[in-house]
C-alpha cells in the first residue's frame, strides 16, 4: 500500500495540473485560428461546450468511485477491485448509450450552430461518429482518474493531465495542418489524444488490481448509482446557477453588456483553482476518515483557505480598477471594475463553501449538496431579475454574491460548523471587507489603494504566523532545509500546516 503523500504537495500538483493546460491553450489558440479560421474554431468551441453538457450523464460515477475506493483503502484488494471493475463496466455501458443518443440527436443542433455555412455543414457528418466515441472513452477515463484520486496519486494524475492537455491541443492542430482545415479531421485528432490518455490512465489505475479477479458485481451497482445520482443532480444544476446570469443580462440589457460582466466573472473564477485544488486533494482523506476526524481536518482547511484566499482577494479588490484599465482600457475599467470587485468578494465567500461541499460528499451525503442547489435556484432567479432591473450589472453581481453567501452558510450549517468553530476566519473576513469598503465608499487613488493592499496583506500574514504554531513550525522546517547542510528531510516532515492538523 502506498504511503499517503503530503496534502500540501498534492495541492501544488493540482494547481500545476490546472495552470499548465491553460498555458498550452493560450499558446495554441493563435495557431488554431490561422489553421482553421475563426468560423471553424468557433464551431469547435461550441462542439466542446455541447460535449461537456452531454458529459453530465456520467451520473457522478467518477466521484462515487473515488469516494468508495478511498473508504476501502485499508481493506483487501479484491473488494476494491470489484468496485473498480463494476464502475468501469457501468460507465462503459452508460457511455455507449449517451454516445448513441448524441449521434442521433446532435446533428441538427450542430447544423444550427454552424450559422448556415454550407461548408461547415458539409464537414459535420464525418465528425459525429468521432464525437459519439468520446463519451464511452471519457466516462471510462473518469473512473480511472477517480481510482487514482482515491489512492492520492495526484502527481501521477496531474502529469497525465498536463500531457493530455498538450496532446488534446496539439494533435488536432497537427491533423488539420497535415490534412487540411476540416472539422472532422480536427475532431479525429482530439479523439486520438483522448484515447491515448485513457489508455495511459487505465494502465496506471489497473496496476493496483493486476493480481485480482476482473469481475463486475450487480450488488455494487445500486450504491454507486445512488451516490452518483445525487452528484449528477449537483453537476446539472451548478452550471445553470453559474451561467444563468449571463443569459438574463443578454436578454434584459443586451449582448453588449455581457462582456462587462463575463470577463470579470471569468477572471475572478480563475482564483477558484486554489480551493478547487485543495478540496480535490482532501476528498479521499475526508472519505476515509470517520466523521469527527474529517470534521477536524475540514475545519482546519477552512481557516487556512480563508486566510490564503483573503491574501489573494483583498489586494486584488483594491487594485481591480487599475489592473483592468492597464489590461483592457480605462473605459472598460470604469464599467466593469465594480462588478469585478463584487465577484472577488463573492469568490472569497465561495471558496469557503468548497470545503463543506467536499466534506458532505465525502461523508456520504451528496444528497444534501444537491438539495441545497435545487433550493437556491428559484430565489436566485428572482434576485437576479430584481437586481438587474434596479441596479443593472452591479445588481446581477450582488445577486450572485447573495447566492454564494446563502450556499456557503447552508453547507457550513449542514456540516456542523458553528460560528465558534469558524471564529479564526474573522481577520480574513475583515481584510476582505475593509478592501471592499475602501473602494465602494471612498476614492483613495491608486497609490493609496496599493499602500492599503500592502498593509492588509502584511497584517493578515503576521497575524496568521503569530497565531498558528503549525505554520511557524513548517516555516522553521523549510528554512532549516534551505540553510542547513546535509540530506533533505523526508516528505512527512516537510508536510504543510494543514497536514499537521
Amino acid at each position: 500500500m502506498r504511503r499517503a503523500s503530503s496534502l500540501t504537495h498534492n495541492v501544488v500538483y493540482n494547481i500545476a495540473g490546472f495552470a499548465a493546460p491553460m498555458a498550452v491553450t493560450f499558446m495554441t489558440v493563435p495557431a488554431y485560428l490561422r489553421a482553421v479560421g475563426e468560423a471553424r474554431y468557433g464551431l469547435l468551441s461550441l462542439i466542446w461546450l455541447l460535449f461537456g453538457y452531454f458529459g453530465l450523464f456520467d451520473f457522478g460515477l467518477s466521484r462515487a468511485t473515488a469516494n468508495r475506493l478511498a473508504q476501502l483503502k485499508e481493506t483487501g484488494p479484491e473488494e476494491r477491485a470489484d468496485v473498480f471493475h463494476t464502475a468501469v463496466a457501468m460507465n462503459a455501458f452508460l457511455g455507449l448509450v449517451v454516445g448513441v443518443v448524441f449521434y442521433v440527436s446532435a446533428g441538427p443542433l450542430l447544423a444550427l450552430l454552424s450559422g448556415g455555412s454550407q461548408q461547415l455543414q458539409s464537414e459535420l457528418p464525418s465528425s459525429l461518429l468521432s464525437l459519439a466515441a468520446f463519451f464511452p472513452l471519457s466516462m471510462i477515463g473518469g473512473v480511472f482518474i477517480g481510482s487514482l484520486e482515491a489512492e492520492e496519486r495526484f502527481l501521477t494524475i496531474n502529469i497525465q493531465q498536463i500531457v493530455g492537455a498538450v496532446l488534446l491541443q496539439c494533435l488536432p492542430l497537427f491533423a488539420v495542418l497535415a490534412y487540411g482545415p476540416d472539422i472532422g479531421i480536427a475532431v479525429l485528432g482530439a479523439l486520438a489524444a483522448r484515447l491515448i490518455m485513457v489508455v495511459i490512465s487505465g494502465v496506471s489505475a489497473a496496476r493496483s488490481f493486476a493480481a485480482c479477479r476482473k469481475r463486475a458485481r450487480s450488488d455494487l451497482a445500486y450504491p454507486l448509482l445512488k451516490y452518483g445520482g445525487w452528484v449528477a443532480v449537483t453537476n446539472l444544476i451548478s452550471p445553470l446557477l453559474a451561467s444563468l446570469d449571463r443569459f438574463f443580462i443578454g436578454w434584459l440589457l443586451g449582448a453588449a453588456s455581457v462582456a462587462y460582466y463575463a470577463i470579470p466573472f471569468s477572471l475572478a473564477s480563475k482564483v477558484a483553482v486554489v480551493p478547487g485544488s485543495l478540496t480535490r486533494a482532501m476528498f479521499p482523506r475526508l472519505s476515509r476518515l470517520n466523521r469527527d476526524e474529517a470534521h477536524f481536518l475540514a475545519q482546519r482547511a477552512i481557516v487556512t483557505l480563508s486566510i490564503v484566499m483573503a491574501l489573494i482577494c483583498a489586494p486584488t479588490v483594491l487594485l481591480t480598477h487599475f489592473g483592468l484599465a492597464l489590461w483592457i482600457g480605462p473605459e472598460f475599467a470604469t464599467k466593469a471594475s465594480v462588478v469585478a470587485q463584487i465577484f472577488l468578494v463573492g469568490t472569497w465567500v465561495n471558496s469557503i463553501g468548497y470545503v463543506p461541499y467536499s466534506f458532505l460528499q465525502a461523508q456520504g451525503r451528496p444528497d444534501v449538496v444537491a438539495k441545497f442547489h435545487a433550493l437556491e435556484f428559484a430565489p436566485f432567479v428572482a434576485l437576479l431579475w430584481f437586481g438587474l432591473k434596479l441596479w443593472g450589472l452591479e445588481g446581477a453581481a450582488l445577486a450572485w454574491l447573495f447566492r454564494v453567501l446563502a450556499d456557503t452558510g447552508l453547507l457550513l450549517w449542514a456540516s456542523g460548523f458553528s460560528l465558534k468553530n469558524l471564529s479564526k476566519m474573522l481577520p480574513a473576513a475583515a481584510a476582505v471587507a475593509a478592501a471592499w469598503g475602501a473602494v465602494a465608499f471612498s476614492d483613495l487613488g491608486q497609490l493609496a489603494n496599493l499602500a492599503l493592499a500592502c498593509v492588509l496583506s502584511a497584517s493578515l500574514l503576521c497575524w496568521w504566523v503569530a497565531t498558528d504554531p503549525d505554520l511557524r513550525n513548517w516555516i522553521a522546517r523549510r528554512a532549516e532545509s534551505l540553510w542547513s547542510p546535509g540530506p533533505p528531510t523526508s516528505s512527512a516532515t516537510q508536510s504543510g500546516p494543514i497536514d499537521n492538523g
